[in-house]
């Protein structure tokens, strides 16, 4: 049976002065309407009307229900101390001899760019106060894919993006022929 047939028959059910608990016992058997089984809610429990609870959250406590912002991907302790380490020891150098630095200096990044199905705004969403700030969230979700970009530049230009293609491993082959690229790409320029 189809969603307009089951209206009518809810219809019939309301005319007929059944409750909706008593007029979906009834059509159970002919939608196979399965039983859902449910943890009784506190509202259940303290006996308190939804609007009751509304007016509690939002005007005695100042609690409002926000989505969180998107941020990048959250590193970890150990990858924020070696971005930290890495950092000091450039500003170093470039603190003795910056022209030359700049000059002669190219860098390279690894990253990692996904692509998912992210989580709904009513999934993300979470209790705050009216005071607070917007909580953000780091983009841990499983991901549905993902390749890597290998970044070089320099201080005037990059100079060229390498992605790994998928089922390749990222071994010492993999790094010399990518050197070998930028070898490549930097004598074109």
């Amino acid at each position: 049976m189809d969603k307009k047939e089951f209206r009518v028959l809810t219809k019939y059910c309301f005319l007929k002065g059944k409750t909706t608990v008593e007029a979906k016992l009834i059509l159970m058997p002919s939608f196979r309407i399965l039983p859902q089984k449910t943890q009784p809610s506190r509202i259940d429990t303290l006996k308190v009307s939804t609007q009751r609870v509304h007016h509690i959250i939002h005007e005695n406590l100042g609690m409002r229900k926000i989505c969180a912002k998107w941020g990048r991907r959250v590193l970890t302790f150990d990858q924020k101390q070696r971005r930290l380490v890495y950092s000091e020891q450039c500003l170093k150098m470039i603190k003795r001899n910056k022209p030359e630095f700049l000059r002669g200096y190219a860098t390279m990044v690894e990253t990692w760019l996904y692509h998912f199905t992210p989580k709904s705004n009513r999934q993300s969403s979470k209790w705050n106060a009216y005071d607070e700030a917007a909580p953000k969230c780091g983009k841990i979700q499983q991901s549905a894919g993902k390749f890597m970009a290998s970044i070089f530049w320099d201080a005037n230009r990059i100079i060229f993006i390498g992605y790994l293609e998928k089922g390749i491993n990222t071994n010492s082959d993999y790094y010399i022929a990518l050197l070998d690229h930028l070898k490549n790409e930097i004598a074109e320029k």
